[in-house]
């Protein structure tokens, strides 16, 4: 097993190591619908507004790739979301 000290890191990655804050802390935490068991909180990014977001079931959270830094298939997510949040009848766990 390898021992690491500190000179074997940049200043760039000990900040991104232990520096990291959750994404419902750093984008804010307004959700459009109730929590349950094996849901995971989507941002829509709204309008450059982070906060807002909805629950959806995890198998279409993460059946989707999607990176809201980049916008990479966020706007799939999106739509997978709004219509799971105006008919949730659509998809059944």
């Amino acid at each position: 097993m390898t021992d690491y000290t500190m000179t074997d890191y940049t200043m760039n990655d000990y900040r991104r190591m232990f520096n990291r804050q959750p994404r419902r802390g750093r984008y804010g935490y307004a959700p459009l619908n109730e929590s349950q068991t094996g849901y995971h909180f989507h941002h829509l990014h709204l309008e450059n507004d982070h906060s807002f977001g909805i629950f959806v079931p995890y198998f279409l959270h993460d059946n989707v790739f999607h990176d809201s830094s980049t916008w990479q298939g966020m706007d799939s997510m999106n739509a997978i979301a709004w219509q799971y949040f105006l008919d949730d009848e659509l998809y059944v766990i």
